[in-house]
């Protein structure tokens, strides 16, 4: 198995568990996330690294 299918199973792993700070430890500083273009989500707009994937997921998990 590639290192890449590794990881990518992974962080799918993670994401089932719940391990949010897996997934954030994998995120490089110019990681780009692009949220709902619905303005009134929690998740919407654009998030960038560490830090701005931790504010898209509690987002997220904010409406959950």
């Amino acid at each position: 198995m590639s290192e890449i299918r590794k990881l990518v199973e992974s962080l799918f792993d993670a994401f089932q568990r719940g391990d949010i700070g897996f997934i954030l430890a994998a995120f490089a500083d110019d990681c780009s996330l692009r949220g709902t273009l619905a303005q009134e989500l929690p998740y919407s707009g654009h998030f960038t690294g560490p830090s701005g994937g931790k504010q898209y997921f509690d987002g997220i998990f904010s409406v959950l």
